[in-house]
């Protein structure tokens, strides 16, 4: 996500590792709200404990050189599973917490190329798109990979599964014949 929005990401998703952040959502999200520069409407030891990660697992911003509030966000939800459709950030549900000053992008997230997405029709994925903002599947997540910042042989696992995805993908050309 950082790379996607030419800024700084962190994971804040449930569960978090105690020796890198705090593992209290309240304590953690003020940590982040200072950081990127928002107010956060509630005391941290006021969001309950049962709040783990509000259904976000990455927050990325890009700040301005001004370190003025007003910038972009974006809230990641991560799907692994066959519910990938029903997942997405429920922005309302950050609104007692944070009062961004400009409303968040929304990103959902899966480290797959859904077989389903082919079958949708334009109309399906414009109501998953609007329903949960951008989708990442595993060719987007790539095509954003900071490659200096990967190890040499997780490099080569991706560019091994996108060159076989690729190479099984039927792409229509504009006379309707379909090419490899």
């Amino acid at each position: 996500m950082a790379s996607f929005v030419a800024g700084e990401a962190e994971r804040i998703g449930w569960p978090r590792d105690p020796e890198k952040v705090e593992k209290a959502f309240g304590k953690n999200l003020r940590r982040i709200v200072g950081i990127i520069g928002e107010r956060l409407n509630l005391a941290p030891e006021r969001i309950p404990a049962r709040i783990k990660d509000n259904g976000v697992d990455v927050i990325a911003w890009r700040t301005f050189k001004d370190k003025r509030r007003g910038q972009l966000t974006v809230l990641a939800q991560c799907a692994i599973g066959n519910e990938w459709r029903d997942k997405g950030v429920v922005l309302e549900k950050w609104a007692p917490y944070v009062h961004f000053a400009v409303r968040p992008i929304t990103v959902a997230t899966f480290p797959f190329v859904p077989d389903a997405m082919s079958e949708m029709d334009e109309q399906e994925f414009e109501y998953l798109s609007a329903s949960v903002g951008l989708w990442f599947d595993r060719l987007r997540l790539a095509a954003h990979l900071n490659d200096d910042e990967l190890e040499s042989s997780l490099k080569d696992e991706i560019v091994s599964y996108v060159e076989q995805v690729l190479s099984a993908t039927t792409i229509e050309t504009a006379a309707g014949s379909g090419a490899a």
